[in-house]
């Protein structure tokens, strides 16, 4: 008996298994099946093609029609900013975004402002010291001159040394949305320049903040801009006059950011201003806000609470 006519032969060696026998035109049929399966994977579709291009790669025209709604970092209409491309120059390299610098430009920017209040930035002088020497009191450093004034625990310049940090580590800062203000126990008001890059360590905190309470200004390496100076009082004046002004506390009823910032206006910049201090009441922005609200339903550290409310308008506005 013959097995010409049956599609399956079995082996000698191998009793009761089944081989597959191929012709040539199956041969065939299967190498142009999986020819039009690499083509497939080779060549996408036009309309799928502007997916497997990067966004460094792409020219103006084409970035800009790929983010939906406006051009990059506008408000749309639905209140939130849209999806945020990053610009690049002939060579890939990423554009710093643009401050706003005039009145029209900060009037028009829909900005996060944020006023770290009752910061403690105050110098001592270390005493048998020629030329004299200045250092930013603490508590830790200086615990014998601070027992003459009582209080010692409230000397905590470490707060605001984390506040800068995650405040001006935060991709809101590096969009060019975010304005960073200082206003410390002696009525001193400072501005934050979204350029600067905070040192990381305390010590040298310590030397840039002397340095800026005695000259009263910061400038950058080439001397064309200022990272950090003072200005005068108060921080009212420098607000957009469509501004939502709020102070964060524990003793306010708590909110859930997801679905308290779309109940703002879209047109309006936010003010927060958040206690830079270790212990004390939150009556320190009173005067000028609008409203208090909690933003958790336990009590934060003000860095913590600095990044938790960057991290929800991120999310909100679209920057990633």
């Amino acid at each position: 008996m013959t097995n010409e006519g049956n599609p399956k032969k079995k082996h000698k060696g191998n009793k009761g298994v089944a081989i597959p026998v191929y012709n040539k035109n199956s041969k065939t049929t299967l190498e142009s099946s999986e020819s039009t399966k690499m083509e497939a994977h080779t060549a996408p579709s036009s309309k799928d093609s502007k997916k497997f291009v990067s966004v460094a790669t792409q020219t103006e025209e084409e970035t800009q029609n790929s983010v939906p709604g406006q051009k990059f970092g506008n408000i749309s209409n639905s209140g939130g900013i849209s999806n945020v491309q990053m610009r690049t120059d002939a060579y890939l390299v990423p554009q710093i975004p643009r401050i706003p610098k005039t009145l029209e430009e900060k009037e028009s920017t829909r900005r996060l402002i944020v006023v770290l209040e009752r910061a403690c930035l105050e110098t001592y002088r270390v005493a048998n010291t020629k030329p004299p020497q200045y250092q930013l009191i603490n508590c830790d450093d200086h615990q014998k001159a601070l027992q003459k004034l009582g209080n010692s625990k409230n000397y905590r310049p470490d707060i605001t040394h984390q506040c800068m940090m995650a405040l001006l580590d935060s991709p809101l800062n590096k969009a060019g949305l975010m304005q960073v203000y200082i206003h410390t126990t002696n009525n001193v008001l400072i501005e934050v320049s979204p350029h600067v890059r905070i040192p990381r360590t305390f010590k040298r905190f310590s030397g840039l903040m002397v340095q800026l309470i005695h000259k009263l200004s910061i400038h950058s390496t080439d001397g064309n801009e200022k990272l950090l100076r003072v200005i005068k009082n108060p921080v009212t004046n420098y607000l957009p006059t469509k501004c939502v002004k709020l102070a964060l506390s524990y003793d306010a009823t708590p909110v859930r950011l997801s679905n308290y910032l779309p109940t703002l206006p879209p047109d309006h910049s936010i003010c927060i201003a958040v206690g830079a201090m270790a212990h004390g009441s939150d009556n320190f922005a009173d005067e000028w806000i609008d409203n208090k609200i909690g933003i958790s339903q336990y009590p934060l550290s003000a860095a913590v609470a600095c990044s938790k409310f960057c991290c929800e308008l991120e999310s909100f506005w679209g920057i990633w």
